[in-house]
């Protein structure tokens, strides 16, 4: 009976918000510029209350519906980060089915469906919550893509355009990182949406050496050839990159410019050289990491300093020292919580509730 009346207390959190003030609205009760179970009881102690008057509100049409997509976003984060506190010991956790769908393809689709699934076990044997959205590839000649949409069961569209595994790896990695990363497509508009595009090439860049060692120390003739192969591929990849020295320098340099182009792949490429080394010493930590890089921060999308310490607050504890290390790099100074109610002020209160 407690069980079912703290689901039906939730499920009212989801779906009412009080209107008094901005971050009422969008569910931070106790103003600490986060959305997390302290706010859902702050809620549940003064539903049906006027939450500045404290008198009863005569008709909940008076309560805008305005908290559902944070919240529901928040409390998927916070059952999946529940989830990842239990230590499973195999770490066999369910991952996403990879479909092939439509004609085209230039490979054998054996070939082919077996690349896309060791790329997603590149990632998916480290990730420490479970990810079963499934996946649809389709070529597509403006490929690679990751589309905004989803298919009707919930499935992510991905489009490639590819000639050979070496190719499927280099495109597919990049836009499954999109997807483990958790950054909607549709915000197209984010001056920090460089990070994002970064991050993705690390993924490609880090998919192209392990699956190339991987196949390497295979017992199978063939696949030893192939991972010659991938290692020469890889190493083809870099080998005009330039990784800057010194990342805070680079960044004041080029922040204008890759805050109107963030797919501006020349300076891209460098910045993900730059920090591949922080992906390749805590692999499991910098990819469980950046699943919290776009976690309820659109309001701080504006600013990189604001952008990248809520990254860095957002995250779980044991994974935090992977963000400061990226923060480092690029000579980010370190802000006291609450970051969000400094970028509060920032941001108007129409914004807040879009």
């Amino acid at each position: 009976m407690i069980k079912y009346c703290f689901l039906v207390g939730l499920a009212l959190f989801l779906s009412f918000g009080s209107v008094q003030s901005d971050h009422i609205a969008e569910g931070d009760f106790d103003r600490d510029g986060d959305v997390d179970f302290t706010d859902y009881l702050i809620f549940a102690n003064n539903f049906g209350r006027s939450y500045t008057t404290q008198t009863k509100v005569p008709h909940l049409d008076m309560v805008q519906i305005v908290v559902r997509d944070t919240l529901y976003r928040t409390i998927t984060h916070t059952i999946r980060d529940t989830i990842t506190e239990i230590r499973l010991v195999n770490r066999e956790l369910p991952r996403p089915e990879i479909r092939i769908e439509g004609g085209g393809w230039r490979l054998p689709l054996f070939e082919l469906q077996a690349v896309l699934e060791d790329v997603r076990d590149v990632f998916s044997e480290r990730l420490m919550y479970p990810y079963v959205s499934n996946i649809s590839v389709r070529h597509h000649l403006d490929g690679p893509f990751l589309r905004a949409h989803r298919t009707s069961d919930g499935s992510y569209i991905v489009g490639l355009d590819v000639h050979s595994a070496a190719q499927t790896i280099y495109q597919f990695s990049h836009e499954y990182t999109h997807i483990i990363s958790g950054k909607r497509p549709t915000i197209g508009d984010s001056k920090q949406l460089w990070v994002e595009e970064t991050i993705c090439m690390i993924g490609t860049y880090f998919a192209l050496k392990r699956l190339s060692e991987k196949w390497k120390n295979s017992s199978d003739y063939n696949d030893r050839n192939r991972g010659e192969y991938l290692e020469s591929y890889y190493q083809q990849a870099i080998q005009d990159v330039q990784a800057p020295q010194n990342l805070q320098l680079w960044y004041q340099i080029h922040k204008t410019q890759l805050e109107q182009n963030p797919r501006w792949w020349p300076k891209i490429k460098e910045a993900a050289l730059a920090l591949f080394d922080i992906f390749e010493q805590h692999p499991d930590e910098a990819w469980n990491a950046i699943r919290y890089k776009d976690k309820g921060v659109e309001q701080y999308e504006e600013f990189f300093d604001l952008y990248m310490n809520e990254w860095h607050r957002r995250t779980p504890e044991k994974w935090q020292f992977v963000v400061k290390k990226i923060i480092d790099r690029f000579g980010v100074a370190g802000t006291s919580k609450p970051v969000a109610l400094s970028a509060h002020s920032l941001v108007s209160p129409k914004g807040n509730n879009q």
